[in-house]
């Protein structure tokens, strides 16, 4: 970024707490707006100082964080024409040193998580009190369905990824306890939260000797779902719980997920074709989708369970929801197109060629000029060489004009 005169951190530090207040209902960028907005206002007011910090604090936190990226986790929220919105490398070492300056005195978990993880990034040589802090910001983050996808998820992931950078146990011992806690909160806002909390551990490797009540866990959340009609949340939870249960060697229970999930596509295929707007054409695309879920269940185990059953019943229901789709089928016509003129353009195009061998070049490029004279010298040429003549050749001949 451009070099401009900031004012003194203690300034900065002031307003920043002032103005930078929760709830964010888009995270980072709604800190970032706070800034630019109240950078307007300072700028009216004559102190451009202050704007030029308040600025550069909005640039900083209106880097979207990627944090399974190691080496460039702040990516510009913005491209457009070759031209980007903010990215880590282009702050000055001046800037830099502002934010140095500030940090202490932000009293905004994530304001001064960004400004602590910026500057780990950044300064060099590297000071472990920058990732410690960032660290302890982040995990001071509330776990809630309302903020999980406005940037507080991505946190608690770069938060385990520089826990896991400098080694600091203690704190992967602090995040698994925080987010094994979450997991027994109840949620009925959301029906996903508690998987969304689950991969983070399984992706992770967190909790490892905990993942077996982990997998149990999301299954019994599976039934509530089963038992309540909800098929798409079943499906989604039954995902990560099957590739628990196949990573224990759990094959009964890695069965059991395989099994509702194919019921999951089946049972929702009944229900679409018998809804208050029935559509067999949606129906269909289920059923299509629990024969493939089905014939995952190994061959083996198929008659025990039922599935050879199953397919052919599936089969039969595609049959017929795919003759009632095509009742579904609406006719589009589209007006008609006058093509006479393409007709004629054609015909004059091909017409009036007096000759065979005028029309033969006109449509294949071909001509056959001087026929009588290339067939002599191939006749002379299988006379000359009989043998060569006997198996397939490609010959080039130049013909003449």
């Amino acid at each position: 970024m451009e070099s401009k005169a900031l004012c003194l951190p203690e300034e900065f530090v002031s307003k920043s707490n002032e103005i930078v207040k929760p709830p964010y209902e888009h995270g980072y960028y709604s800190i970032s707006s706070i800034y630019r907005e109240h950078s307007k206002l300072e700028r009216e007011n004559q102190n451009e100082a202050l704007a030029n910090a308040l600025d550069l604090a909005a640039a900083i936190c209106s880097m979207m964080l990627k944090p399974d990226s190691a080496n460039e986790p702040f990516q510009p929220f913005m491209r457009l024409e070759g031209k980007r919105s903010a990215v880590d490398d282009d702050f000055n070492t001046e800037q830099l040193s502002f934010i140095e300056n500030v940090l202490a005195g932000i009293e905004d978990h994530l304001v001064k998580a960004r400004f602590a993880d910026l500057l780990w990034l950044c300064v060099n040589p590297k000071k472990v009190s920058y990732i410690r802090t960032a660290i302890e910001h982040y995990l001071t983050l509330p776990i809630h369905p309302d903020t999980w996808h406005s940037d507080i998820g991505n946190c608690w992931k770069r938060c385990i990824r520089l826990a896991r950078q400098v080694r600091d146990r203690d704190s992967i011992e602090n995040i698994e306890n925080a987010l094994q806690s979450a997991l027994q909160n109840e949620y009925p806002d959301s029906s996903f939260m508690h998987l969304w909390i689950a991969e983070i551990i399984d992706t992770n490797g967190l909790c490892r000797d905990q993942i077996e009540p982990l997998a149990e866990l999301l299954f019994a959340k599976v039934k509530d779902f089963y038992t309540n009609q909800g098929y798409r949340e079943a499906r989604e939870y039954l995902a990560l719980s099957e590739r628990i249960f196949k990573s224990l060697g759990k094959e009964e229970s890695w069965l059991d997920c395989l099994s509702i999930a194919a019921d999951c596509f089946e049972l929702e295929g009944d229900s679409r074709g018998r809804s208050n707007v029935p559509s067999q054409m949606v129906a269909n695309s289920f059923y299509e989708n629990a024969l493939q879920a089905y014939r995952r269940i190994p061959v083996a185990r198929r008659d025990e369970l039922g599935v050879t059953e199953k397919l052919k019943s599936i089969r039969d229901k595609i049959t017929e929801a795919g003759s009632g789709s095509l009742g579904e089928m609406g006719l589009i016509k589209s007006p008609g197109i006058d093509i006479s003129e393409l007709v004629i353009g054609a015909r004059k195009h091909v017409g009036n060629k007096e000759t065979l061998e005028l029309a033969l070049l006109c449509f294949t490029g071909f001509s056959v000029q001087g026929y009588q004279d290339l067939r002599q010298r191939t006749v002379k040429n299988i006379q000359q060489f009989p043998l060569s003549n006997l198996f397939a050749g490609t010959h080039m001949v130049v013909m003449e004009e």
